[in-house]
C-alpha cells in the first residue's frame, strides 16, 4: 500500500527516479544481449524513445526533483547504458566520431522534449520526428577544408 512505499522512498519524485533507474538499467541489459553487431546504437536508440514515451509522467515528476545530485545515477546509467554500442556503431563508420557517451543525455533530452502535455499520441508523433532529425545527425560527416 501507500505506507509501504513512502518507506522506501521520501516522496512521489524518489520513486519516479527509483522506476526510471531501473528501466534504465534494464534498457542496458537489453542493449548488451543484443550483440556486437555495430547497428545495435540505433536499436538502443529506439528502445531509449520507447521507453520514454511510456515513462513521459515519470520524468515529467524527474524534473521538479530538488537536488540536480539526485539525477547523476541516472544520467551515469543511461550514459553506460548505450556507450560501448555508441562505440561499435562509430568503429564500423555508422557514427559521427565526435560522438561520446555524454551525448547520450542529450539526445535522451532531445527526445523527450515536447512531451509536456502532450497525449500518447502525439508524444509518439513527436518522437518519431525527432528521432528522424537525431538520425541524420549523427551521419558522419565529410570534413570540410
Amino acid at each position: 500500500g501507500r505506507g509501504t512505499l513512502y518507506r522506501h522512498f521520501a516522496d512521489r519524485t524518489e520513486l519516479a527516479l527509483a522506476v526510471l533507474e531501473a528501466d534504465v538499467a534494464d534498457l542496458g541489459r537489453r542493449t548488451d544481449e543484443q550483440g556486437d553487431d555495430p547497428a545495435v546504437f540505433f536499436w538502443f536508440l529506439d528502445r531509449l524513445a520507447e521507453d520514454m514515451i511510456r515513462n513521459a509522467g515519470l520524468a515529467g515528476l524527474v524534473r521538479n526533483v530538488r537536488s540536480p545530485d539526485a539525477l547523476t545515477p541516472l544520467r551515469q546509467s543511461l550514459m553506460e547504458a548505450g556507450a560501448a554500442s555508441l562505440k561499435r556503431a562509430q568503429a564500423a563508420g555508422l557514427v559521427r566520431e565526435d560522438m561520446r557517451p555524454m551525448d547520450i543525455r542529450l539526445i535522451a533530452t532531445l527526445l523527450g522534449a515536447g512531451f509536456q502535455g502532450a497525449d500518447a499520441a502525439e508524444r509518439e508523433a513527436v518522437s518519431l520526428r525527432t528521432r528522424e532529425i537525431i538520425l541524420d545527425g549523427l551521419k558522419p560527416r565529410e570534413e570540410a577544408f
